[in-house]
């Protein structure tokens, strides 16, 4: 016993000084060996799933982490890691599952929101991926940013291709949240006025299209334009 304990023991250490010198390879094997021997601990198998991560081994790398969460379930590392490597193979459904299990264990982290977001938008699934938005705005990390409304506002400018888009009322309002609550954090930020406009425009909203416009016009009056960055804003607003 003494024997194999100091043969995991080498083993372990050795894995873990070759995962820390980017020897994936290496570290690969040696978690290998480990999960041979140690089947019931979770965080090797995790390890094992990084490493083959690395190494762009992405269904050896799914089974690691599907063995990591089924270990133990509240591992939201391990759920995370599990989604982005479906994002990597295209399973976008099974990504999304995968969040969520994670969002349970680890409410607050942003990246979680931010990749339910984005895949959400690749499954054109906007009343998912506004709900994502609105959890994102409340996660106390997040550097609040205009820049996903305005991914939004591109979508629904290339999906209406010049004509009216008739959008659903669940859609509706869960859009007007998100704009509401970056209203209060972002008010006079050109790209957020920007977005709002180009909605109101998808719409045929013309009333909401003027009141922007209005704000964007009072907006740009506070702009510095000997500042060149300023001057290109300003010219962007009024195109």
């Amino acid at each position: 016993i003494s024997s194999n304990m100091t043969f995991i023991s080498a083993l372990k250490a050795l894995a873990s000084y070759h995962f820390k010198k980017d020897n994936w390879v290496k570290a690969e094997s040696a978690y290998c060996d480990l999960v041979k021997i140690l089947p019931a601990f979770e965080t090797n198998w995790f390890y094992l799933g990084c490493c083959q991560m690395k190494l762009e081994h992405w269904e050896l790398a799914k089974q690691s982490f599907t063995k990591a969460a089924g270990l133990n379930p509240e591992f939201y590392q391990a759920w995370n890691n599990l989604a982005a490597v479906c994002m990597e193979l295209n399973d976008y459904d099974r990504a999304i599952h995968a969040l969520k299990l994670a969002s349970k264990y680890d409410f607050d982290n942003w990246k979680i929101w931010d990749n339910i977001f984005r895949i959400s938008l690749k499954q054109e699934n906007l009343i998912e991926a506004c709900g994502a938005y609105l959890r994102l705005l409340d996660c106390s990390d997040f550097n609040v940013t205009a820049g996903r409304l305005v991914v939004i506002a591109d979508y629904l400018l290339t999906k209406a291709n010049g004509s009216k888009l008739i959008l659903d009322q669940s859609l509706k309002n869960i859009l007007s949240m998100v704009i509401f609550k970056l209203q209060t954090c972002i008010p006079k930020d050109l790209d957020f006025l920007l977005s709002i406009l180009i909605i109101a425009e998808v719409e045929g909203d013309f009333e909401k299209m003027k009141k922007t416009r209005v704000r964007i016009f009072e907006t740009t009056l506070e702009f510095d334009f000997k500042n060149e960055i300023d001057v290109e804003r300003a010219i962007k607003a009024f195109k």
